[in-house]
């Protein structure tokens, strides 16, 4: 039941990702579940705030349809640049453990 606590804040998320005993196939499910419903809630978030938009003529629809690609482009670089960062960590020998633990406290070190 724990499992299921750790799934409300994304610092747990992460925590629970770096202690390779907790991935078993319940967490993982419940990781699946929780993102997936985060995802799903976003989606008609987005939905309602285009219809909101286009509806109370904030912005045409051809204007709203353009920067929906602008966005989607940027998007595409910014997770390139990510995936380069993520590659050059990966060949410089720092563990995975470290890593999250220098996102999550500025240190590789778990102290």
């Amino acid at each position: 039941m724990q499992t299921v606590w750790s799934m409300l804040a994304d610092k747990d998320i992460y925590k629970a990702i770096e202690d390779s005993e907790t991935m078993d196939n319940e967490f993982l499910r419940l990781l699946l579940v929780e993102l997936l419903g985060r995802v799903k809630r976003l989606e008609e978030i987005n939905f309602a705030f285009q219809a909101l938009l286009v509806q109370e003529g904030l912005f045409d629809e051809e204007i709203l349809q353009q920067t929906i690609k602008n966005a989607g482009e940027y998007l595409r670089k910014k997770d390139s640049r990510k995936s380069e960062i993520n590659q050059m960590m990966g060949n410089s020998g720092i563990k995975f453990k470290e890593w999250v633990n220098f996102i999550l406290n500025g240190s590789f070190s778990d102290r």
